[in-house]
């Protein structure tokens, strides 16, 4: 409260001394009103001024909006949530020294956007880089929006410029302006004093910080005009900011063909949650509990209209209760369904919770497939956000991995250090995408490395010779058996060993679900011809 006092009297105090020195200063007021102070020097080399406006909700970016144009252009909502959808709007001013109506025109872009939640939403980042795909001549400054609320809402602003550090890569940085609403620029330094050192940081990264008053519009005219030179200097030096500036890790996963990636670890390692993930949905039966919630191999592809990635999940019979039946049962389902070969196998493994049994899953592997198998394997590190909330590590997963068992780090050796952090509990658009790229990326090295084969030895062989020997009797007893309509979703619970008990069950709980996309796409007329009677 004494803090906000102060804060008060410097604003009467600037008042104050306005009015003593309204003889001595030039006229200020609102730009398209054409009113402008001969301090400001004149603009130069640029004419059009593209300015985006980004930041938390509820920290008056449509108002502000509205005082750079000078007009009411954007609606301002007093209710939570506000703007939904990013619009852009100009206006022409005249740049000072100039008269109004004799001197150069500038023309100002202000493109307004929704406000970020603390963890973006997927809307929100689409708003945003539809807002900077559209912009064909880019944006000379980014404008970042903080209010008087800043301080109590630290760690709310922190979290949203980090969303939006990582969504705008480093280039936001060259970029960066910030605008303080409902306070006059002669308090502004007082304002930075009390900053806390996280938003201290953004502040000291950016080109200049200015305060406006929207509710003072005809005192804003000098302002703008240091906002529109601040904005032409930032793109002389830095140039525009467009498109091929947002982060990579942020934008469509990297091109290239399919891949076939398979789940495997302990009960609670996370294994449907982080293919939930990949795939974009809850496709997978994720459980919170040390009882698997997956019965039997479960199969879907991500649809988000980028990469192809094709996920089998699967149950965790891997502990050691488990019976080596059943666990061969289970590869038998892998191989049935990825017939024409595995690009990588992710071993899932929690934070904190490696044992002897995830390296039980490794060595039974390598005894069914070989040493060579080992090239396929990558390891997922689940619950990352353990490591970014403690205090020894902060999100430093390098220096987390130091600290596991020996184990682990041998395994890691065994892998080429092939590993990636995942917190499948991330709702930040930002996190999801940048965690999932870096798992592409990696799964691709895998690929690259593995020459562009994926594996497959005997037993994937066989799971193609049984998956032909269904598809050759479906086509044979199309009239006789009905198949009605499903997805190519979950694979039914019982399959290694159920699979010889007859045709019918072989092709109602078995052939439209494991038989992969790629096999019914060559074969078109397949489903249609299933259901008939």
């Amino acid at each position: 409260m004494k803090d906000e006092a102060c804060m008060m009297q410097a604003v009467d105090g600037a008042a104050s001394q306005t009015a003593e020195q309204g003889t001595n200063r030039p006229p200020q007021g609102n730009v398209a009103q054409g009113v402008m102070t001969s301090r400001i020097t004149a603009p130069t080399a640029t004419e059009h001024v593209n300015l985006l406006l980004v930041g938390c909700k509820d920290n008056g970016k449509s108002s502000t909006a509205n005082t750079i144009l000078g007009k009411d252009i954007f609606a301002v909502s007093s209710w939570e949530g506000g703007t939904e959808k990013h619009q852009t709007d100009e206006i022409s001013v005249g740049a000072p020294p100039w008269p109004w109506d004799k001197g150069p025109e500038i023309k100002v872009s202000v493109t307004d956007t929704p406000g970020v939640s603390r963890e973006m939403t997927e809307s929100e980042f689409k708003e945003l880089e539809a807002a900077v795909k559209e912009s064909q001549e880019g944006f000379d400054a980014i404008v970042l929006m903080w209010s008087t609320n800043t301080f109590r809402n630290e760690e709310e602003e922190e979290n949203v410029f980090k969303s939006l550090h990582r969504m705008f890569g480093n280039s936001l940085y060259n970029h960066l302006v910030i605008i303080v609403t409902g306070v006059r620029q002669n308090v502004i330094p007082k304002y930075c004093k009390r900053l806390p050192e996280s938003l201290r940081y953004i502040k000291e990264k950016c080109h200049t910080i200015l305060g406006i008053d929207n509710n003072r519009k005809e005192e804003n005219g000098e302002r703008i005009w240091e906002l529109i030179r601040s904005s032409q200097q930032i793109s002389r030096k830095w140039g525009r900011y467009k498109e091929e500036h947002l982060s990579k890790e942020c934008q469509a996963l990297p091109l290239g063909d399919e891949l076939r990636i398979a789940l495997v670890g302990v009960t609670g390692a996370g294994k449907s949650s982080t293919a939930n993930t990949i795939v974009g949905e809850k496709k997978f039966k994720a459980s919170s509990g040390a009882s698997s919630k997956t019965k039997g191999c479960s199969y879907e592809k991500r649809k988000k209209g980028d990469r192809e990635i094709a996920v089998v999940d699967t149950p965790g019979v891997w502990d050691t209760h488990d019976s080596m039946g059943d666990i061969c049962e289970e590869i038998s389902r892998i191989t049935t369904i990825f017939s024409a070969g595995l690009h990588a196998l992710l071993l899932v493994v929690s934070v904190g919770r490696f044992t002897e049994q995830d390296v039980k899953v490794v060595e039974i592997l390598k005894e069914i497939f070989g040493e060579a198998f080992m090239k396929y394997v990558v390891i997922v590190l689940t619950n990352k956000d353990k490591i970014v909330n403690d205090k020894e590590f902060k999100g430093d997963v390098t220096k987390f991995i130091q600290t596991v068992p020996q184990t682990l780090q041998n395994l890691l050796k065994e892998c080429n250090g092939r590993y990636v952090a995942f917190d499948n509990k991330a709702k930040d658009e930002t996190v999801k995408r940048v965690q999932l790229t870096e798992l592409v990326q990696l799964l691709d090295e895998v690929v690259r490395s593995n020459g562009g084969v994926p594996f497959r030895d005997i037993t994937f062989h066989e799971g193609q010779h049984e998956k032909d020997k269904i598809i050759e009797e479906i086509m044979t007893r199309r009239q006789e058996v009905p198949i009605p309509p499903r997805t190519h979703g979950e694979v039914d619970e019982g399959f290694g060993t159920k699979i010889s008990k007859g045709i019918r069950h072989r092709v109602e709980k078995f052939a439209h679900r494991m038989i992969d996309a790629h096999y019914l796409e060559k074969r078109p007329n397949m489903v249609e011809d299933c259901s008939m009677q």
